[in-house]
Order: structure tokens, then sequence, then C-alpha cells
């Protein structure tokens, strides 16, 4: 069975109708205003916000002892967040 071939002025209402989209590997994080965000601030932020929920959860609800292991991982965390938004 044969493709159904588009009508031009079809294919032209659909890209009119479609929102821009920001560039490639810039995003748009809206909390007050816009703030641009590359993929890898996207990346830390993402591991910052996963173990502010996760360790709690792990130490509170699943009972698991709090070790120094946490304490320098937390570290490691902090300084990819300065490395990484500074400018």
């Amino acid at each position: 069975m044969a493709a159904l071939a588009q009508h031009p002025e079809e294919s032209e209402m659909a890209r009119k109708q479609s929102p821009p989209r920001p560039p490639k590997s810039v995003y748009c994080f809206i909390v007050e205003g816009c703030t641009e965000l590359n993929l890898s601030q996207l990346k830390i932020l993402q591991e910052v916000i996963t173990l502010a929920v996760f360790v709690p959860f792990a130490l509170f609800y699943m009972n698991q002892p709090l070790k120094w292991d946490y304490l320098w991982a937390a570290i490691c965390i902090i300084g990819a967040v300065y490395f990484i938004f500074r400018n």
C-alpha cells in the first residue's frame, strides 16, 4: 500500500501551529523568570534532587545506618555543583 503524500499547505499549517523550540542543548528552567541550563547542569541538578529525596528515604523509612561515605559523597556532589554552575 502506498504512503499518502501530504499536501504542501497541510505541512505548512502544521509548522505554523507548533511552538518554537529552544536551541539544542539549552533548556529553560522556569522558577522566577527564565534561566538557561545546559545538559551538564541539568544532569548535576538531577543528581542533587535525587539524592536529596533518596538519602532521607533510605535513612528514615528503610532504616539504613548513616555512614561516613555519605558525607564524602555529599562533599563530592557539592563540589560538582560548584564547578558546573560557576561562571
